[in-house]
């Protein structure tokens, strides 16, 4: 996974370079970085990935009527 995105800003990089370093720091005309947008990206969608598997687990959970994890071994 990570080889893959190496592999990817690699190819943006060499295929338009400009484009490239104006991603990289902010300036007036995008007042926000690249890197800083995926970060706050990757956080949102870290939370709402933990949220879902706990929503999902606790929905399993109540309908299959377990009240403590002693009914589950």
């Amino acid at each position: 996974m990570v080889a893959g995105f190496g592999t990817t800003l690699a190819v943006a990089k060499k295929r338009s370079p400009n484009w490239f370093n104006k991603g990289v720091m902010a300036t007036a005309a995008v007042p926000e970085s690249g890197s800083s947008l995926a970060l706050r990206a990757l956080g949102w969608g870290s939370l709402y990935a933990w949220c879902g598997v706990g929503l999902l687990s606790f929905a399993i959970w109540k309908a299959m009527g377990v009240h403590s994890v002693s009914h589950l071994l």
